[in-house]
């Protein structure tokens, strides 16, 4: 049950990533005479916000409930 919940949660999150990405599907390539720096930008820029948003972010509220955990328990 556990389990079932933790991937709807990400199935959820996933959503706004599909909107973003049919923004820039339906507005930004279809540019075809776009500079290459901008075409490697936005797709560094959707790498970094997607490799934050499901790693490191992640791992920063672990972190954070651990220390409030480990305090919890020793008082």
């Amino acid at each position: 049950m556990r389990g079932a919940k933790d991937g709807l949660k990400i199935l959820l999150s996933t959503i706004p990533f599909f909107i973003i990405a049919g923004f820039l599907e339906g507005f930004v390539t279809r540019h075809t005479q776009m500079p290459d720096w901008l075409a490697i930008l936005i797709i560094s820029g959707t790498f970094c916000l997607i490799l934050f948003y499901y790693v490191l972010y992640p791992i920063k509220i672990n972190k954070k409930h651990e220390t409030i955990f480990t305090i919890q328990k020793t008082t």
